[in-house]
Order: structure tokens, then sequence, then C-alpha cells
């Protein structure tokens, strides 16, 4: 059964960063494809026997996700290859970049549409809930073979 529920788990995560993917592409955010290509899915289970679904993207992508107040000094290697990228000169890197620091970034969010009321969300919890009742029920049928006349 663990082996349905990761399977189950790892579709939805996929599910997930295709439309993160669609997000980015929508909101202005693709420049290199490099925060679009780092978007994955991954299923684990730790120790404790939980499973755990986690979205990772680059670490910029908090800075797009959320944008930035002022205060924050971009990396400014970054700013001059999004320049080349979008044809600018990268001599404007370092306007950009002070540009930034004082007035900060505008969000384009691409991961806060999952709210706990969020389709995905819902999917998500009517899948797992699914899943795990199909196993209990497994798990109750097999054992109930040591209780004879009891359950059928």
């Amino acid at each position: 059964m663990a082996d349905k529920i990761d399977e189950t788990l790892l579709g939805l995560g996929q599910q997930m960063v295709k439309e993160m993917k669609a997000l980015i592409k929508l909101n202005g955010s693709f420049a290199s494809g490099e925060l679009y290509n780092s978007v994955k899915a991954r299923v684990f289970k730790d120790k404790a026997e939980v499973y755990h679904l986690e979205i990772n993207y680059i670490y910029y992508g908090l800075f797009v996700d959320k944008g930035t107040r002022p205060g924050h000094w971009p990396n400014i290697d970054s700013i001059r290859s999004w320049c080349r990228l979008k044809g600018i000169s990268q001599d404007a890197a370092f306007f950009i970049a002070r540009n930034i620091f004082r007035h900060g970034t505008k969000a384009r969010p691409f991961t806060t549409p999952w709210t706990k009321d969020s389709p995905i969300i819902q999917k998500i919890l009517g899948e797992m809930g699914k899943q795990f009742a199909d196993d209990a029920e497994q798990k109750i049928m097999r054992d109930a073979k040591y209780f004879p006349g009891r359950i059928k």
C-alpha cells in the first residue's frame, strides 16, 4: 500500500509543479528558465513513518514569489545575467540592483494559490483520505481471519 500512497502523492505533487510552472510563465517571472526548471516534487517517508510531499525550487524563488522589501541587495551577477537575457546593457545591472535595494520588488506569486480551500489541496486531502481508508479496510479484512464468525 505504501507504494500506492507514494504514487498518489507524487502524482499530486507533479500536478502542483505543473501549475507552479504555468504561473511562473504567466506572471512574467520566466527569464533564463533556471527557476522554472528548478521546481520539483519529492515524496518521502520519515523515520516516524509519516509521508511528506515537498515542492523544492531554487533559493531566489522565494524572492520572486513574495517580492522583497526595500533594503534587500540582490546578487549583482544574477542581475547581469538577467540583463543579458533581456537584451539590456550589463552596465545597467548596478542601477537595477540599487533600485531593488531602494524600492524592493513586486511579488510574482507562483506558490501561494494553495490554501487549505484550494482545489489542489482538497484533491490531495480527498485522494489521501481515500488511500488511507482503502489501506485501513485491507488491514481490517486481513486481520479478520483471526476472528472467525465476527467479520465477513
